[in-house]
């Protein structure tokens, strides 16, 4: 399984594109820091503004690992090379989602310490966060300094859950079209539309998750069961895309 998941970890190393993610998002913070013009906010709440507009890049990274894992391994022919000399789809497989895995997470922390230290660079000090100019609260106490930025981080993080459902979906789709483009392309498709249609139909949208549980920790934006019925969704629906995607693999012709 080592094995596996070192080759998976040297190919994301070595993959340009993957830092790129990193640098636009740490780009999008500092144009941010510099549009609102050095106004008298403290870096936990530029934090706060900044992150939900940088997890477009996130979404876009878990779009790309997902297709780029599978439909760009199978379509160079490195898909097969495991499987050849003997090895385990099934520890194939998750070798490559543990591997996007700890690639999200690490994303995901560099979108919330990039833009506290980003804040920390360029605007001014204070305690209290606010954000569209009123104070935040949760469960009666007012949120400022570490502890504050504590409950943005441990919200921000939130995230992953839905992230990573969104990632075994796509990796089902890179399994089902072998195409990293066309696996691209649905990713981004699916994220645009699920900015567009009713809000009763969001549920079925995973990236609209991604934004509405740390809204709901930090900000309590949505309401307590509408959260946990997110999260169940999420973690019901990862398990079951998890199953469906070893059993598919183990069926899947990878010679052709």
């Amino acid at each position: 399984m080592s094995r596996y998941l070192g080759n998976e970890l040297y190919k994301i190393i070595k993959n340009k594109y993957i830092w790129l993610f990193f640098l636009t998002i740490l780009v999008s913070h500092i144009i941010k820091v510099f549009q609102m013009g050095m106004v008298s906010i403290n870096p936990p709440s530029f934090a706060l503004m900044a992150i939900p507009e940088a997890l477009l890049f996130v979404i876009l990274f878990v779009v790309y690992i997902s297709s780029y894992l599978i439909a760009s391994d199978y379509q160079k022919g490195t898909l097969k090379l495991p499987i050849i000399i003997g090895g385990e789809r099934s520890k194939v497989f998750l070798s490559k989602f543990l591997i996007a895995t700890v690639g999200i997470i690490t994303i995901i922390l560099f979108n919330i310490i990039s833009a506290y230290l980003i804040g920390e660079i360029f605007l001014k000090t204070g305690s209290e966060i606010m954000f569209n100019g009123e104070l935040l609260y949760i469960r009666g106490k007012q949120l400022e300094g570490m502890y504050g930025f504590a409950v943005i981080f441990l919200g921000t993080l939130t995230a992953i859950l839905p992230a990573l459902t969104l990632t075994q979906l796509l990796m089902f789709l890179a399994f089902f079209l072998r195409n990293s483009n066309a696996v691209f392309g649905i990713g981004a498709a699916y994220y645009i539309l699920s900015l567009t249609i009713p809000e009763k139909l969001k549920i079925f949208f995973v990236t609209n998750y991604m934004y509405k549980l740390p809204a709901f920790f930090i900000r309590g934006e949505i309401a307590y069961d509408q959260s946990v019925q997110m999260i169940i969704v999420s973690i019901i629906s990862s398990i079951i895309l998890y199953c469906i995607n070893i059993w598919y693999f183990k069926k899947m012709d990878i010679h052709s």
